[in-house]
Order: C-alpha cells, then structure tokens, then sequence
C-alpha cells in the first residue's frame, strides 16, 4: 500500500487507500470555515486537535484552550473524530 496525499478529485476517487494529510490542507481556504462560532474554532484547528491525539469533543476544546458554550458544535466536531478514526483504521488495513 502506498500512502499520498489528496486532494478533493482524490477524495472523490474510489480509492479506499487514500490519505489526507492535515497539514498539508490545512491552508486551504475551505478549511478556515468556523465550526465553533462561539470559540473562534476554524476546521483546520480541530483537525490539527484531532491529528495530535484528541478523541473526545473535549479534548478539541481543551486542546484549542477553550471550553463548550452553546453546544452547537458538538455533532460537528464529533463526526470530524469519527471521520479521522475511519481514515486512520483504513490506513492500518
């Protein structure tokens, strides 16, 4: 298996084996969208949370120093993890 990284025509590929590197999107200007709007958190920002360990809501929070307000992220950030512990178990196939 080899592992490279993608982008969005990649994503849309059939591929079960591709690899995003957070890093690497990380300035991309779809990624600076807020996903909390209360905390100021962009994408690229929980995604940088998840990529150092974060497994749980809270620890994005604590991760980006803040803490939940009105909860309204919460779905979001949390499919954000799940998504990320997918893409890292097909890695491990």
């Amino acid at each position: 298996m080899s592992i490279k990284v993608c982008d969005a025509n990649d994503l849309q590929s059939n591929s079960a084996y591709v690899i995003c590197d957070v890093f690497a999107l990380s300035s991309s200007p779809e990624l600076s969208v807020y996903v909390c709007n209360c905390n100021a958190i962009r994408e690229r920002d929980a995604l940088a949370a998840i990529d150092a360990g974060a497994a749980t809501v809270k620890a994005v929070f604590t991760h980006c120093q803040t803490r939940p307000q009105c909860a309204k992220c919460v779905c979001d950030i949390r499919q954000m993890i799940d998504d990320a512990q997918v893409s890292l178990a097909m890695a491990a196939e």
